[in-house]
């Protein structure tokens, strides 16, 4: 047996000495229970260098190798000071884990780590779920900021009016809605609720005037044009004479309807009043208007209602 494996060692010897002088190197491998021999060649090219890197790790020694792009050799992979692969900001890296703090992107630079409120989690020695409350509904903070200043808000809502559905408190007209559009109700600054036709208190209106010995159309004094849009309406109006003639008259009012009262004429004054279900309207930024049917020697109206759109 011993001259069995010299023999076949001084074979692979010559077989190594003759590849070697061909700049080939021999590998032999030998089995030690069965008998069989397997070779493998490698073409190898001398460099420049004359000494290669390695590595003693727990008795163990290593060869150094490098991770580098095929297209471009000297094109390698770098690694920190603690060992850790580097990697870069592309689209085709694969993602990075961190311990802590947030990998920012948007108007951050890319990769950059950032902090403060213009960040989700900004509160880095808790996390995001512990981010205080925003100071304000559209602040820049986190998402759990904002969601947390949503929840205070709706909280306020419940605890100060006991119900979450409040009207809006208004002093003047409401903007004006389209057909179709959702339109909030709303109340009096007091919350006592406005209906239809009447007004908030802040849009009621009354008026007075006197006709003497007049037949031309005189404002009411009280209910001037509105402004543009806006419109009178009127829902009480009462008109009365204190002479004693017995000349028939007639009060012509300047609503959309053109109205016409009739005043008595029996001689011993009297007069008209009247409360309208369906208020008299009067045209936008227009003034409210009385004129008498004949020159009486005094007539004296008045009239309560609201403007409004």
């Amino acid at each position: 047996m011993k001259r069995f494996f010299s023999v076949v060692g001084k074979g692979v010897l010559a077989v190594g000495r003759g590849l070697g002088v061909a700049g080939r190197a021999t590998i032999a491998l030998i089995g030690i229970c069965t008998v069989g021999i397997a070779f493998a060649n490698y073409t190898m090219t001398q460099g420049t260098g004359t000494n290669f890197g390695s590595i003693v790790v727990s008795t163990v020694h290593y060869a150094q190798q490098l991770l580098c792009d095929p297209t471009t050799p000297s094109q390698c992979q770098a690694v920190s000071a603690g060992g850790a692969a580097k990697v870069d900001g592309s689209s085709v890296t694969q993602p990075v884990s961190v311990a802590s703090g947030v990998v920012a992107s948007g108007a951050y630079a890319p990769g950059a780590f950032q902090a403060g409120a213009g960040v989700d989690g900004w509160d880095s020695t808790q996390g995001a779920k512990a981010d205080a409350a925003c100071g304000t509904d559209n602040g820049t903070c986190s998402v759990a900021a904002l969601l947390k200043r949503n929840n205070q808000n709706i909280t306020t809502l419940n605890t100060t009016a006991g119900n979450p559905i409040n009207l809006e408190a208004l002093s003047s007209e409401p903007t004006k809605a389209t057909t179709g559009n959702p339109i909030q109700s709303y109340a009096d600054l007091v919350g006592k609720q406005v209906t239809s036709p009447y007004a908030n208190r802040e849009n009621f209106l009354n008026c007075a005037v006197t006709l003497t010995a007049s037949t031309s159309a005189t404002t009411c004094t009280g209910m001037g044009a509105q402004g543009a849009s806006v419109k009178i309406y009127v829902t009480d109006l009462a008109c009365t004479r204190n002479d004693a003639g017995t000349t028939a008259a007639t009060m012509t009012l300047n609503d959309t309807a053109t109205t016409i009262i009739d005043m008595p004429n029996n001689g011993g004054g009297g007069g008209f009043s009247n409360h309208y279900n369906v208020p008299l309207q009067v045209a936008a930024n227009t003034a409210f208007t009385v004129q008498s049917g004949a020159s009486l020697s005094s007539v004296h109206c008045s009239a309560s209602g609201f403007k409004g759109y």
